[in-house]
């Protein structure tokens, strides 16, 4: 259920990531004719993966920054049945 949670997090926190991939394969798929087929492949490989691992580094730096770290922590502590979701909430 958190992997769902994380990629479902990684799609709509970076949305515009995916729609430049798409709008890539988009274009790709238009000039396709007009690009040499081996720089065409190397170009939209490199290209499609470079905007994964920026995706990736995004959500990575995201989550270390601290921006969902609380929300996770009172999610951890809820199902693990303790009652200690007020003892951090002046923070």
């Amino acid at each position: 259920m958190r992997y769902i949670y994380k990629m479902w997090y990684l799609f709509n926190g970076f949305s515009f990531l995916w729609a430049l991939t798409i709008a890539i394969l988009f274009f790709g798929v238009i000039f396709y004719r007009y690009i040499p087929r081996p720089q065409f492949v190397i170009l939209f490989t490199v290209l499609i993966a470079s905007v994964f691992i920026l995706s990736q580094f995004l959500y990575a730096s995201r989550q270390t920054a601290g921006i969902n770290s609380y929300a996770n922590a009172i999610e951890e502590i809820q199902t693990k049945d303790f009652n200690l979701v007020f003892l951090y909430s002046n923070y």
